[in-house]
Order: C-alpha cells, then structure tokens, then sequence
C-alpha cells in the first residue's frame, strides 16, 4: 500500500533506487546484468551436450542438458538433479522451470560482485555435476 494506505505505491522503488544510485549507476548495474549472461552463453557454446532453449536476453538464459541416448523424461529428471546438485553446493542459484514443454535450467544474472570469471564457473561446475550424474546412470 502507499502511504495512504490505499494504492500500491508501484513506481517508488524505481523512483528511490534512481534518487540513491542516479540513473548512471543503474543503468550500468543492469548492462552488468546483460553482460553476465552473455558470458554464460559463451562458455555454453562449448559444451555440445547444453542445448540453448531461449538464448541470453536481458539477464536471463534458459538452457538444459541435452545428451544422447536419453528420454525426454530421463533428461527433464537430469536436468532437475544438476539444478538441485548445483544449489545444495552453495555455490550459485540455477533454478528449472518449463518452455517449450521441456525441464529447463535458468540463469538470472543480476548480483552486482558477479563477475565474468564467476559465470564461467558456474557453467563449468553444471558440467561437471552433468558428468558425474550421467556416469551413475550408465
């Protein structure tokens, strides 16, 4: 409610965050954003196995394990075991959700100490965990 406790005060965030920061800073904190993702994306292109289902937009990329060999039931579980895997490591927060009728995993960059190095990294332990997993199931 806003202080007339009678409408939503919708724009009052944005307006406190632009009078705290300045539009500059806000506006580089959300190009940030753009530019995690993208370096995700990046490291992605090298795993042929990871299959992009909505490529880096803003700061979101849906993506998931694709490998042979497997039903889509079998790759929606795998998909869902690396998303679960990833967060009980502590180590970033690659949630699932549904597209296109598939388990996808989601990355939404926005923490502003991420770095390029981070993103990278965290790709790099999803294919890991993948491994790891796909080795158990065979």
């Amino acid at each position: 409610m806003g202080t007339e406790l009678t409408r939503p005060a919708r724009g009052l965030k944005l307006w406190f965050s632009l009078q705290v920061m300045g539009s500059d800073a806000l506006s580089a904190a959300v190009e940030h954003g753009f530019d995690l993702v993208h370096w995700a994306q990046d490291e992605m292109l090298k795993n042929p196995m990871i299959e992009i289902v909505a490529p880096a937009q803003m700061a979101m990329v849906n993506f998931r394990y694709n490998p042979q060999g497997l039903s889509e039931a079998e790759k929606d579980e795998l998909n869902a075991c690396i998303s679960r895997r990833m967060l009980e490591s502590g180590y970033a927060g690659v949630f699932t959700t549904e597209l296109k009728g598939k388990k996808v995993l989601r990355i939404c960059a926005i923490h502003p100490e991420t770095c390029e190095d981070d993103m990278r990294e965290t790709i790099r332990r999803l294919n890991t965990i993948c491994e790891e997993e796909l080795s158990h199931r065979s």
